[in-house]
């Protein structure tokens, strides 16, 4: 888990993680084509782990023909276009994908760096939501833009409301040297803010100790209380949704 710092550029790759971690099919890229970071499903398109794929350049998930007309079309881009293309399993060198290719060029104004979302959509997800995928875009720009990480915190906010109810929504961050959680930023219709911690047995912890997604409802936080694996803290929530990002020894 890392520590977020007051220049936004590393906080721009967190927070792709972190949000791409919610999406299906992504792909993110630096200008050079190295990829940063994929979801799960995108790596399963590969026959890969995601960890397989960083470090590696995305000319090499297709043949040399199919890429050189891609990496043509970024090329022409304007800052903040998007491209698609249609590919078929004979386009591919890696990627076992048939259906629609879709690429937004991400301009950072602040960081001066460039980096791509790639977003595969099968030919049978034609009705995939594209609001997750344009939030991504709303994100990185965000990391980019915030002056502060209190205003990339709200934005966040804003921009995760356009996608799922989220009128309750905070970000927690452990320090492990320290043993302290700590909330920087919190919004709650009924429950206070919390100082600086040492973990509990709450479900943010639950989420930490797990290093796993938690999508968490009335049902099964009483079967969480009930195993010993997790304590009610403040007021009960019908839906829960917590989403770890790990790197090094800081955490959300």
């Amino acid at each position: 888990m890392a520590k977020m710092k007051e220049n936004t550029g590393p906080g721009a790759d967190l927070v792709l993680r972190a949000f791409a971690g919610l999406t299906e099919r992504v792909l993110i890229t630096d200008g050079d084509g190295t990829i940063l970071t994929a979801t799960e499903s995108f790596s399963r398109l590969c026959g890969k782990e995601a960890t397989g794929l960083a470090g590696t350049n995305v000319a090499s998930l297709f043949l040399p023909g199919r890429y050189d007309r891609i990496r043509t079309g970024l090329q022409k881009s304007s800052p903040t276009g998007e491209w698609s293309f249609d590919l078929r399993p004979e386009d591919c060198r890696t990627l076992s994908f048939s259906g629609e290719l879709r690429v937004r060029k991400i301009s950072g104004e602040v960081s001066r760096q460039t980096s791509y979302v790639f977003t595969a959509f099968p030919s049978e997800s034609a009705s995939s939501d594209d609001r997750v995928r344009e939030a991504v875009y709303q994100i990185a720009d965000a990391a980019d833009r915030a002056a502060t990480m209190d205003d990339l915190y709200a934005s966040l906010h804003c921009i995760i409301s356009t996608v799922m109810p989220a009128s309750n929504f905070y970000i927690s961050l452990f320090d492990s040297a320290e043993n302290l959680l700590s909330f920087p930023y919190f919004v709650d219709e009924v429950d206070e803010p919390s100082p600086p911690q040492k973990p509990g047995r709450g479900l943010t912890e639950y989420v930490l100790r797990t290093g796993r997604s938690l999508l968490c409802t009335l049902k099964v936080q009483d079967e969480l209380v009930a195993k010993g694996e997790a304590d009610l803290v403040g007021a009960p929530s019908v839906i829960w949704l917590g989403v770890p990002l790990p790197k090094g020894p800081w955490g959300f």
